[in-house]
Parts: C-alpha cells; sequence; structure tokens
C-alpha cells in the first residue's frame, strides 16, 4: 500500500472516531502515567521500573489484563490465575524487578514505544504500533500473514510510526495520542466483548481532561 493511501486510511479513522473517542484517546498515555505512578508510590518501586513491568507484559494482552497482571506482579510477585500474558514476557518482568534497567530488557518497536508512551506522555514522539494501529493504517480487519508479520518488523514498523506522524501533524496532534484515538475507535469497531474494565479506565481518562 502507498505511503499516501496509508496516511488517508489514518486520518479517515481519525474522522470516524467519536468524541468519546478523542476525549478519552487524548488523555489515554496521561491516564496510564498516573496508574503507574500511583503503583509506584504504593510500592516503592521506582516508577520507570514500574512502567518497564507494565511494557513487558502487554503483548497480546487486553489493557485490563495488562494492568491485573502488572499490579499482582508487583505486589505479590505473582501472576493471577488464567492470565494471558506469554511466558517470556513474564521472565523480562521478573528481570526489570530484579534490577535490570528496563530499557536493556524490552525488545521491539511496539514495547519500546509502549514503554516511552507512559513513561513520558507530556514529550514523547513515539508511536505504539499493534495490531489495531496496524489496522487502520491498512484499513483493514483482518491482516494478512506477511502484512503482520511486516507491521512487527522494524522497518515496517518505523513506517506504520511515520505515518501516524505525519498524520499526526496535519491534524495537529501529538502522534501518540492520535494512535490512541485510533486505537479506540478500531477496537470498538470490531464489536468484541466489552471489557467489563474499560468503564472503569473510562472514568479515570475523564478525570484527567
Amino acid at each position: 500500500m502507498t505511503q499516501p493511501a496509508i496516511d488517508k486510511n489514518l486520518a479517515d479513522w481519525y474522522h470516524k472516531a467519536t468524541p468519546k473517542h478523542r476525549k478519552h484517546g487524548r488523555a489515554w498515555y496521561q491516564a496510564a502515567h498516573r496508574f503507574a505512578r500511583g503503583l509506584s508510590r504504593a510500592t516503592g518501586l521506582d516508577f520507570p521500573r514500574v512502567v518497564g513491568v507494565i511494557a513487558a507484559l502487554s503483548p497480546r494482552c487486553a489493557w485490563s489484563e495488562n494492568v491485573t497482571a502488572a499490579l499482582t506482579l508487583v505486589r505479590t510477585g505473582r501472576l493471577p490465575k488464567g492470565t494471558p500474558v506469554l511466558p517470556r514476557n513474564v521472565i523480562k518482568a521478573r528481570e526489570i524487578l530484579a534490577g535490570k534497567p528496563p530499557l536493556s530488557v524490552l525488545k521491539g518497536s511496539k514495547v519500546l514505544a509502549f514503554y516511552d508512551n507512559i513513561l513520558s506522555p507530556k514529550t514523547s514522539q513515539c508511536v505504539t504500533i499493534d495490531i489495531h494501529a496496524a489496522r487502520a493504517a491498512y484499513n483493514k480487519t483482518t491482516l494478512t500473514k506477511a502484512e503482520e508479520s511486516r507491521v512487527f518488523r522494524v522497518q515496517g514498523n518505523i513506517e506504520l510510526q511515520q505515518a501516524y506522524k505525519r498524520t499526526a501533524k496535519r491534524l495537529n496532534l501529538r502522534p501518540h495520542k492520535l494512535q490512541a484515538i485510533i486505537w479506540l475507535a478500531v477496537r470498538d469497531s470490531l464489536r468484541k466483548p466489552k471489557d467489563p474494565q474499560l468503564h472503569l479506565f473510562y472514568k479515570e481518562v475523564s478525570e484527567d481532561v
């Protein structure tokens, strides 16, 4: 797909987003930042370490599952039963808790961007490119294996980050805010069963606006 076509898809998704998506998307990473700050204060762990744990556990997890896993691991050293967190990512989170610098443990463009977005939402220039972000870019509900593979390779991920940055600039938004707005719009368009904790997160986000 051409660069102009991807940029148009992203702009179209932004314009399809509801006022609720836009409001919550603009505040999404700030709310996640506040959550991590609160967990840091409650446990005595330094803030970057807490964000590192959240980012390490995030692949293939819904946000509520990510939050629950991070809370439980940081507080008890264990994970909740039935967690969808991948075993290799649990190892990474434990390494961070044991004292390794998060940036020496975290791998992959998506996870590193997610870490940076939550750590520094007011200054971050990174864009978290996950499946929803890619679906919007390609304007497809289901990606082919080749497309999905490309998204998670460095060059493909960088290309989509640049597309979000170009589109965000045209819309006068920070790139990660555009990504969050579009992520919410795509997620809701798929009509998956509602996340039982999503309304609680929306409430928290609303307090940041």
